[in-house]
């Protein structure tokens, strides 16, 4: 028969082993219990990856007498120039940023000016991203339709703050567009922004509503006869892409296409 001391040693042998498989289970079993994106590494602090991007490039335009800036030219380079970090990498960068493109981030680093100093922003590329899907889905349509999908007028040529603009500007009618968000996040405030389209057939974004909050917060900024799009740049990490041009006109901010 089996001794007394024997059996207590079997169930002690016994009940470490069904531990040892509880806990076992319950790792593995522990990555479902939290969404995927909590199982991720921490996000990336962007604004610690805009200062040394932003020393570099002091640093190589007093050394250069040139900015560190791509040949790169669109609507969008009155606000912005591409930085090329392959100019400050290695002897003026000692890594490309963690969120860079160059590294498989999602932002690009351009410069701004702000003040008329150069200072380094970002974009987001995932932004950009979905301005260019809704730019192909506009153009799709006017080959189907022979037509712009655009809806309610929000700008005609007018003379704003001495200076003549050109063309009109529309709401979008992502009605037949088979989008798959009809608005975009903004980058500076995190609200739903409006797409609007020109007479080309050209998709921007309508950034009226950050612009109202941000001159709530900053008055100073209110300075008509001055395109106030760069004001975005200015209190925020991020440059505007795919924008209009913002005039203050008394105390209604006008807008018109580029």
């Amino acid at each position: 028969m089996m001794t007394t001391r024997r059996m207590h040693l079997m169930k002690s042998v016994l009940f470490k082993k069904s531990m040892l498989l509880l806990l076992a289970c319950l790792f593995l079993l522990s990555g479902c219990f939290y969404p995927d994106e909590e199982r991720v590494e921490p996000q990336i602090d962007v604004a610690t990856q805009v200062i040394p991007v932003q020393t570099a490039v002091d640093a190589y335009i007093i050394d250069n007498k040139k900015k560190p800036v791509t040949d790169d030219v669109s609507v969008d380079s009155r606000l912005y120039e591409t930085i090329d970090l392959r100019e400050l990498y290695p002897r003026y960068l000692q890594e490309y940023p963690a969120n860079s493109f160059e590294k498989g981030g999602t932002a690009l680093f351009v410069l701004t000016l702000i003040d008329n100093m150069p200072k380094v922003k970002m974009i987001d590329l995932r932004f950009q991203e979905q301005v260019r899907e809704t730019q192909n889905a506009v153009d799709k349509y006017y080959e189907r339709e022979g037509k712009w999908p655009r809806s309610e007028q929000v700008s005609a040529p007018q003379t704003i703050a001495g200076v003549e603009t050109d063309g009109y500007l529309y709401k979008l009618d992502t009605a037949d567009l088979s989008l798959a968000d009809e608005t975009i996040t903004s980058v500076f405030s995190k609200r739903q922004l409006n797409f609007l389209i020109d007479d080309q057939g050209r998709v921007s974004v309508d950034y009226l509503p950050d612009l109202v909050q941000f001159l709530d917060v900053n008055p100073d900024d209110r300075k008509p006869g001055t395109d106030l799009t760069l004001m975005l740049a200015k209190h925020s990490l991020y440059a505007p892409i795919a924008a209009n041009v913002y005039y203050l006109v008394g105390d209604t901010i006008e807008i018109a296409s580029p």
